[in-house]
């Protein structure tokens, strides 16, 4: 996660920024996804055997729309290029991704919910 520009989010549905709100919340996955990388497991360690999901089903809580979701995504064991920001084309759908991490998984999914296929520039 380092060297990733912040996202500026959207106003909540109390029209604040989430970025307004006291600075622990942001903290905690960060907090979680080292320790994840402190356990050793196997050949690794618990993040390398785990892709960690953190998001959200809302870009706006104030317009309640479901587009330019926040998202961390984070592990994988090396199959994920990670430490970046990314940002899709508008209407994208979120299940573009969980489509992507169930190939990486290796689940023989061609379609998840509206998914229009894998997203492109995950996978290393």
């Amino acid at each position: 996660m380092t060297g990733v520009p912040p996202a500026t989010p959207s106003p909540s549905a109390s029209g604040r920024s989430a970025w307004d709100t006291p600075v622990p919340w942001r903290r905690r996955p960060i907090r979680l996804v080292r320790k994840m990388d402190a356990v050793k497991e196997g050949e690794g360690t618990l993040l390398d055997n785990t892709m960690f999901l953190l998001g959200s089903g809302l870009g706006s809580g104030e317009l309640h729309e479901p587009t330019n979701l926040p998202t961390v995504l984070a592990g994988g064991g090396g199959t994920l290029r990670t430490g970046r920001h990314v940002q899709y084309s508008p209407g994208t759908p979120i299940a573009n991704l969980w489509l992507t991490m169930a190939k990486i998984m290796g689940l023989p999914s061609d379609r998840i919910g509206d998914s229009t296929g894998p997203l492109d520039g995950i996978v290393t």
